[in-house]
């Protein structure tokens, strides 16, 4: 166990340490080495790095959101690529993946960015999503939506109001093109497809942790189960082909591995712990020299595929170390925690400054007023920090998830009193 557990941490560093190398100076990441910055790739580089407990990648981190803020258009979306002789229009993954990371990273200005991407995400809710305007809709744009939706639902009041109605819609636009015995393809009457298959059955365990009926969606994830159990483990795009599961093609595809993986370790399923050991074994019979991950062994090397296996060996990883599942919505000890307790402790440093400024003393009712809240806050916080470091289990990183939660929403109650004594 613990010989695998230290593999499936070398092959994360070595990923980090290639997507490091093939940043660029605007702190964005292309499609692979040298090319153009992608705010669709580099969102999907980011969720990876926020999943990581590890503080070489926070500069990283830091000038990535920068880059995604500074490429935010005016409708609230983003540019899969920008393109300086196109005007290419906003789109449907790209805004996903760049909201899920503003959202996590969690600063006041992030947080703004993030709330006028939901939305233009929510604007764009005709019952399933599309890629964009002149595309029809597709089960990859609405699944990666419904995930980044489903990610903030209940966290905050006002985008729940709003995400209620379109989440619903969503489900039902699935599961109106479901195939009879449960699978998908990427568009409606498409041929079954089993890596839009999984990504179904992500949604359906995540909508149903935030309360969503799922109904039909069972019969997904029980397709994609016996995909697992039945297939030999080589898979390519389109790789799995109706109910017996024959595999076409004698290629692994590191994206569709990743993304099975991503499913094995979330909770809500059925998966047997032979079956996620031999996965993991896969998953590491794929690992590239000097990282980098490729559609191929051995083959182009692309950030969004490096991103995704960061992600599958994350969830590996902890399982390896815990033997606890990781939920759907549970992080790791990641970056985007340090970030809300920095952001806590400034802002307590600043009230406390505050309080004897004579340019504030108009202020003062509502400074008395916050700042001992904030230390209690900053209190719970650092306990159930210091429980889920200790304990290693999966009470206390929900403790932990919660109390970064609240503290995170405390500033954001608070945000207006907190930027005028920081002028």
């Amino acid at each position: 166990m613990k010989e695998i557990t230290e593999e499936l941490d070398s092959y994360i560093q070595t990923h980090i340490k290639y997507l490091i190398k093939t940043q660029n100076p605007d702190f964005g990441w292309g499609l692979e080495h040298l090319s153009e910055s992608s705010p669709l790739n580099t969102a999907e580089v980011v969720v990876a790095f926020l999943q990581c407990d590890s503080d070489q990648i926070k500069s990283n981190i830091d000038g990535a959101v920068q880059y995604l803020i500074g490429t935010q258009r005016s409708d609230g979306g983003w540019a899969s690529r920008i393109l300086s002789n196109i005007d290419n229009p906003s789109q449907t993954n790209a805004t996903s993946w760049a909201a899920q990371v503003l959202f996590e990273y969690g600063t006041t200005e992030s947080l703004a960015a993030a709330f006028s991407a939901y939305d233009f995400l929510i604007d764009r809710c005709r019952d399933g999503w599309v890629e964009d305007l002149n595309c029809r809709p597709s089960v990859t744009a609405t699944c990666y939506t419904l995930l980044s939706l489903l990610k903030t639902h209940k966290l905050n009041y006002e985008l729940k109001l709003k995400n209620q109605k379109c989440i619903s819609d969503g489900l039902k636009w699935l599961a109106s093109i479901r195939n009879s015995d449960g699978s998908f393809g990427f568009f409606q009457e498409d041929q079954k497809r089993y890596s839009a298959s999984v990504l179904v059955s992500l949604v359906a365990i995540l909508a149903k942790e935030k309360g969503f009926q799922i109904g039909g969606f069972k019969k997904t994830i029980k397709w994609v189960v016996k995909g697992l159990e039945n297939s030999d483990k080589r898979f390519t795009e389109g790789d799995i082909e109706a109910a017996e599961c024959e595999t076409m093609g004698a290629q692994y595809e590191h994206f569709t591995l990743a993304i099975l993986v991503r499913f094995l370790f979330t909770e809500g399923n059925e998966i047997n712990d032979a079956l996620r050991q031999t996965y993991i074994e896969h998953l590491c019979d794929l690992h590239n020299s000097g990282g980098g991950g490729s559609i191929t062994r051995n083959g182009r090397k692309y950030s969004y595929t490096t991103a995704h296996m960061i992600i599958a060996l994350t969830a590996a990883r902890n399982w390896q170390k815990t033997g606890v599942i990781n939920g759907t919505t549970s992080e790791p000890f990641d970056n985007s925690t340090i970030t809300v307790e920095t952001r806590a402790e400034n802002a307590k440093k600043n009230l406390i400054k505050a309080k004897s400024d004579l340019r504030f003393t108009d202020l003062k009712k509502d400074i008395e007023r916050v700042l001992p809240l904030l230390e209690t806050q900053l209190e719970v916080f650092r306990e159930a920090k210091n429980k889920a470091e200790t304990l290693q289990d999966s009470s206390s990183k929900g403790d932990i998830k919660n109390a970064k939660l609240g503290l995170n929403h405390f500033l954001m109650n608070n945000e207006d009193l907190l930027k005028r004594i920081n002028t």
